[in-house]
């Protein structure tokens, strides 16, 4: 839904000249940043395994991790 509203807002706004279709395009781009900033990051993590070490993989449950942040 945020998509529609964003793309159709975008059309009317900004290149519509519609300023309240700009406030609305405004408003919807804010949203896409917020959850873009609070989007969930991947760490990767890079070792070498020295002959007889061991690696362990384990499935945390969203939102917790293993370092306690």
């Amino acid at each position: 839904m945020l998509g529609w509203i964003y793309r159709l807002s975008r059309q009317r706004g900004p290149t519509g000249g519609s300023r309240v279709w700009t406030l609305v395009w405004g408003l919807a781009l804010a949203v896409r940043v917020l959850r873009w900033l609070g989007r969930e990051r991947v760490r990767v993590v890079q070792e070498v395994l020295e002959p007889g070490e061991t690696l362990l993989v384990r499935h945390l449950p969203a939102g917790t991790s293993s370092d306690g942040r």
